[in-house]
């Protein structure tokens, strides 16, 4: 489950809420192609950030075009904001270690030129990554700082998305009454400012906190109202996520054809939207359905599907979450080389996540995998989160 939450968070953090209509796209691409220096470096930064969430690859490639521009032109501005959408780009394909490094060049270019807008943003996504690097009280600070900026430009929008990553901090501390307290602090700042994307996101997480404690009914409130007409503002990705997460409340406790109702919903929405990374998601969930249900040609079929899609676009977070479904499958269908390469994979991604205790039995080879094939599922639990 707290995988799961964790890839909430990361979907959210990447731009999930913004519209990546192609006639946008499309007439940004022609009208780039007619501009010089610093215009062109402006639309192609503007194009970055819009294709983001489900380009991450694409974006890079331009956010970069519009730096190699920027500074040929001499403007710190579009400099630092072409380095804040590297990181971003880097961050949405869970490259976490690069997103931070530029972030930390943005952030020294507009402390320097007292960008203050650009400061609080960037002050944000940086909290974030030190949370999703597991460095929370760290995050914790640039959190702080990104309110007081918030507060000296008077941007309550901005103050109630500082409030929104802070609860965030205390989910992934388990510390869900102040979770709570903090999302609770967000919507009603995001309700007086008439915010719906900041409505929408805490209503999302205030489900995800109180699924995580196995309020289901309660969380599928939330999710409820997330997606309810009233709600005008939302793009369709925002609802495929919706969707994508009452599908996966559904199948947790077994209500597979309900799940798959929602799931196929989302997919339609992914699909018209071109989110690889929601569409991967899903043929996962489909996957993890037929693996629950012991159709496990399916379910193979399906992991696959989400592994070929997740690996094109380099999301690493969904690709170590596919190594750990395909490795569970394999061993239950007694392929125990795959189980184990599959099993290397999962841990080799990140092995300072996991306890190194683990890793070094997992990399022995398949002799001490199979002498503890039985014990599979307890030996992927002894996997711990660090900072």
């Amino acid at each position: 489950m707290k995988k799961f939450i964790f890839l909430i968070l990361l979907l959210l953090s990447c731009a999930a809420l913004a519209s990546t209509n192609s006639t946008d796209t499309d007439s940004l691409l022609k009208e780039i192609n007619n501009l010089n220096g610093l215009k062109k470096a402006e639309a192609l930064n503007k194009l970055a950030f819009l294709i983001v969430d489900t380009q991450p690859k694409n974006s890079l490639n331009y956010a970069f075009q519009a730096y190699n521009l920027s500074k040929s032109t001499n403007n710190p501005f579009t400099e630092a904001t072409s380095l804040k959408n590297i990181g971003l780009s880097y961050n949405c394909m869970g490259e976490f270690k690069e997103a931070l490094n530029y972030y930390l060049l943005a952030l020294d270019l507009v402390r320097k030129y007292k960008f203050d807008y650009l400061q609080q943003s960037l002050l944000n996504n940086i909290g974030i990554i030190f949370k999703n690097r597991g460095f929370f009280y760290k995050s914790l600070e640039y959190n702080l700082e990104a309110i007081n900026v918030a507060e000296k430009i008077n941007d309550s929008e901005k103050i109630a998305s500082a409030l929104l990553n802070i609860g965030n901090i205390y989910l992934e501390l388990e510390n869900y009454s102040k979770a709570i307290g903090y999302y609770e602090k967000s919507l009603d700042l995001s309700r007086k400012i008439n915010s719906e994307k900041g409505i929408i996101l805490n209503l999302i997480n205030l489900g995800s906190t109180y699924e995580h404690q196995g309020h289901n009914r309660k969380a599928l409130s939330y999710y409820e109202k997330a997606k309810s007409g009233d709600l005008k503002s939302k793009t369709d990705a925002t609802m495929g996520m919706i969707l994508y997460f009452i599908g996966n409340l559904n199948r947790l406790p077994g209500k597979y054809d309900l799940a798959e109702s929602y799931y196929k919903k989302s997919m339609t929405i992914f699909e018209k939207v071109q989110d690889s990374m929601g569409i991967s998601k899903i043929f996962m969930s489909f996957g993890q359905i037929n693996d629950q249900k012991n159709n496990l040609k399916a379910a193979e079929v399906f992991l696959l599907k989400s592994l070929s899609k997740s690996q094109m676009q380099n999301y690493v977070l969904i690709t170590e979450d596919i190594y750990k479904e395909l490795s569970e499958l394999y061993s239950k269908i007694g392929y125990t080389q795959a189980a184990y390469l599959f099993l290397k994979r999962y841990f080799s991604i990140k092995p300072k996540l996991f306890n190194k205790e683990v890793f070094k039995f997992v990399n022995k080879g398949p002799p001490y995998f199979l002498a503890s094939l039985k014990n599979f599922p307890s030996l992927l639990r002894k996997g711990s989160r660090g900072g």
